[in-house]
C-alpha cells in the first residue's frame, strides 16, 4: 500500500514538473508575475499566446547567445503561418533593470522586434538590449516591431535592419508612447528609418497620447528615402526632449532629426526642445534638422542643430542648413529655431548662428535655461538638463569621452 501511495505521488510530482508553469515562477498577475530568470524562459512567451495578456518579471540579466538568428520566439511576432496581423502584446513586461543580451532575430517577414506588436493596453519597460541583431522585412525594431502601447526606459544597443519601417527601439509607433529610451549602433533599410522609430502616426485629438519623450539616438542610418536621426517619418506625432547623434547617408528626404514630417488627419505633430548633431549626407529634401516642414499644422519649437549636410552642388534640390523642402507659407510654424552657420545653406526657417554664437545664452531667445536646457557658456552648445552636467557629449553617461571634450575646450 505504501509503495502504491509512493508511486502515486511521484507521478503527481513528475506531472507537476512537467505541466506546471512553463517559466521560472508565478501565475501571471498583477501580483505575482511570471518569472523570467533565463533563456528558456523568455523564448517560451512567444509559443504561449494565452499568457500574452499576463504581467511578466525579469530577476536575472538573460545572454541569448545559444539561440540562433531563427530560434527566438518572437513575442506576439505570428511566427505561425496562420498568425494575424492584430495579434498582440497587452500585458506587462518589466525587465526591472535588467539586460537581455547576444539576441539575434533574422526573420523573412513582418513586425520582427523582441516583440512584434505591442498592443494599446501592452507596456515594455527597464529593459536593455545589448549587442542586438535584428534582421527583418518591415515593421522592424529592437524592442518592437509595432507599437501602440507604452515603451518606457528601455536601451538597445546593436544593428537592427529591414527593408521599411525601421527603428532603433520600434519600426512603427502608433497613438502610443516611448519615454526614456534610448539606440545606439546602425540601422540599415531602404525607406522610413529612424535612430528610435521609423515612423510615427498621431491623429486628430490625439494629443499627449502620440509622443516620444525624452529619448536620444546615437546611430549610423544608411537607407534610401525618408531618414532621421529619430523618426524616419512622421505624420502627427509629438516629439519633446529628444536629441539624435551620427551620421545618416540616404537618397532623398533626410533629416538629422526628422526625414519627412506634415500633417495627419488634420493634426500636425510638435517637435520642441530637441536638437541634432549628425552629418546628413543627401542632395534631395535634405536638412540638418528635418528633411521636410512640419505641416501646416504642425509647429517645431526651441530647437536646433549642429551637425552638417553634405550634398551634391551640382545636383541637389531643396536643401537646408535646418530644414530642407521648406515652404514660405511654413515659415511661421517654426519658431525659436537655431542651426550653426556651416551647417548647410540659409533658407529661411531657423536662424543661423557662428560657433561662438552656438555657446552662448543670449543667443537663444526664449528658451528655458532653468528647467530644460544648460550650456557651458562659452565652451558648449545647450545640452539637455535631463541629462548630468557633466554629460558634456549628451550620450547618457559621464566618461572620458566628456573630459577630452571638455579639455579641447580649454585648449582651444
Amino acid at each position: 500500500m505504501r509503495n502504491r501511495i509512493a508511486i502515486i505521488l511521484f507521478v503527481f510530482m513528475l506531472a507537476g514538473s512537467v505541466f506546471g508553469g512553463v517559466y521560472s515562477g508565478g501565475t501571471g498577475e498583477p501580483n505575482d508575475p511570471f518569472i523570467i530568470a533565463s533563456a528558456n524562459d523568455l523564448n517560451e512567451i512567444g509559443l504561449n499566446d494565452e499568457d500574452w495578456s499576463s504581467y511578466f518579471v525579469m530577476v536575472n540579466d538573460i545572454n541569448m547567445a545559444d539561440y540562433t538568428a531563427t530560434q527566438f520566439n518572437v513575442i506576439c511576432g505570428n511566427h505561425a503561418e496562420e498568425g494575424s496581423w492584430y495579434t498582440t502584446f497587452e500585458g506587462v513586461f518589466d525587465g526591472k533593470g535588467h539586460v537581455i543580451s547576444n539576441l539575434k532575430i533574422e526573420l523573412d517577414r513582418e513586425k520582427v522586434g523582441l516583440f512584434g506588436y505591442i498592443g494599446n493596453r501592452g507596456t515594455v519597460k527597464n529593459v536593455s538590449l545589448e549587442a542586438v541583431k535584428v534582421s527583418g522585412e518591415s515593421y522592424v525594431g529592437g524592442i518592437a516591431g509595432r507599437n501602440e502601447g507604452v515603451i518606457d526606459n528601455c536601451h538597445v544597443r546593436g544593428n537592427i535592419n529591414g527593408i521599411s519601417v525601421c527603428g532603433g527601439i520600434t519600426g512603427y509607433q502608433g497613438c502610443s508612447s516611448s519615454s526614456n529610451c534610448s539606440f545606439r549602433g546602425q540601422i540599415t533599410g531602404t525607406s522610413e528609418i529612424g535612430g528610435i522609430a521609423g515612423r510615427v502616426t498621431g491623429g486628430a485629438g490625439g494629443g499627449a497620447g502620440d509622443n516620444i519623450l525624452k529619448c536620444y539616438a546615437m546611430v549610423e542610418i544608411t537607407g534610401e528615402q525618408a531618414c532621421g536621426g529619430i523618426v524616419g517619418h512622421n505624420t502627427g506625432g509629438n516629439f519633446l526632449m529628444c536629441f539624435s547623434k551620427g551620421t545618416i547617408t540616404c537618397l532623398s528626404e533626410a533629416g538629422g532629426f526628422a526625414g519627412v514630417t506634415y500633417d495627419h488627419c488634420g493634426y500636425g505633430g510638435v517637435f520642441r526642445d530637441c536638437y541634432a548633431d549628425v552629418t546628413v549626407i543627401c542632395s534631395e529634401f535634405a536638412g540638418g534638422f528635418s528633411g521636410t516642414d512640419p505641416g501646416m499644422h504642425g509647429q517645431i519649437l526651441n530647437c536646433y542643430c549642429s551637425g552638417k549636410v553634405i550634398y551634391d552642388v551640382n545636383d541637389c534640390d531643396r536643401v537646408g542648413g535646418f530644414i530642407g523642402n521648406d515652404q514660405l507659407y511654413m515659415k511661421q510654424n517654426i519658431a525659436n529655431c537655431y542651426f550653426l552657420e556651416t551647417a548647410g545653406p540659409d533658407t529661411g526657417s531657423g536662424e543661423s548662428l557662428s560657433e561662438e554664437q552656438m555657446t552662448q545664452q543670449e543667443s537663444f531667445a526664449g528658451w528655458d535655461f532653468i528647467n530644460v536646457w544648460g550650456i557651458g557658456q562659452g565652451q558648449t552648445y545647450p545640452y539637455l538638463r535631463q541629462y548630468s552636467a557633466a554629460d558634456i557629449s549628451s550620450d547618457g553617461v559621464v566618461n572620458f569621452a566628456d573630459f577630452a571634450i571638455l579639455a579641447e575646450s580649454w585648449l582651444k
